[in-house]
């Protein structure tokens, strides 16, 4: 009987050490798998990181691509905007042209002079250089005060002995008036014997530098 007793003892602490041990080994299968899917989380947010950081990479080069669009897109608006600012510009000039052309047509020398855009039977006299240019005195015979006008410095007018349109008329530019006289600068000055006539003309100059 005490054998049998001793026996069973035995035989109840092996299987009591046989179940700790399988139970030991779970958790330690367990911990390893949770380690294990722990790195492959990592792995993964590893990948996922290398995968944003490789976007962000392809951003960055791909953003002078980018802003050379914009700049080639701005620049093409800044030349339409210029040939839209010429184009107005020289619909104004010949506008301009056209208006001056028509009143030189069809208004008579006193409804210039009355209107400011004429001045007549004034001398001319060559009283040095400007700029290169002939600078050329315009006064009223006989010591008279300059008749009502309309001119100012830098205006261009035509210089004529009867009728501005015709071949023979020559451009001056305002450089200084006075009461007594109007001074010009001309490439070919006048001569000067007889009397002359102003006549408002268009400025080309202005509308040159404008377009330019």
């Amino acid at each position: 009987g005490s054998m049998a007793f001793a026996f069973w003892k035995h035989l109840r602490k092996a299987r009591l050490f046989a179940w700790s041990r399988a139970k030991h080994s779970s958790a330690r299968f367990a911990s390893r798998g949770h380690r294990q899917r722990t790195v492959l989380l990592e792995s993964g947010g590893a990948e996922e990181e290398e995968e944003s950081m490789q976007t962000k990479r392809s951003t960055k080069k791909e953003a002078p691509v980018c802003k050379e669009s914009s700049e080639h897109k701005q620049a093409g608006l800044t030349r339409a905007w210029v040939e839209n600012y010429r184009s107005l510009i020289n619909m104004e000039f010949r506008e301009e042209r056209r208006i001056i052309v028509e009143r030189l047509n069809q208004w008579t020398v006193e409804q210039l002079v009355a209107a400011g855009h004429a001045v007549g039977d004034v001398c001319a006299e060559k009283i040095g250089e400007f700029f290169g240019e002939a600078r050329v005195r315009f006064k009223m015979a006989y010591g008279k005060t300059l008749s009502f006008h309309d001119f100012q410095v830098g205006n261009r007018i035509i210089v004529s002995r009867d009728y501005p349109l015709l071949e023979g008329a020559l451009k001056a530019q305002i450089i200084e008036i006075t009461a007594n006289y109007i001074d010009c600068a001309m490439g070919v000055p006048p001569q000067q014997d007889g009397v002359w006539r102003l006549d408002t003309g268009v400025n080309e100059a202005v509308y040159s530098r404008c377009t330019k």
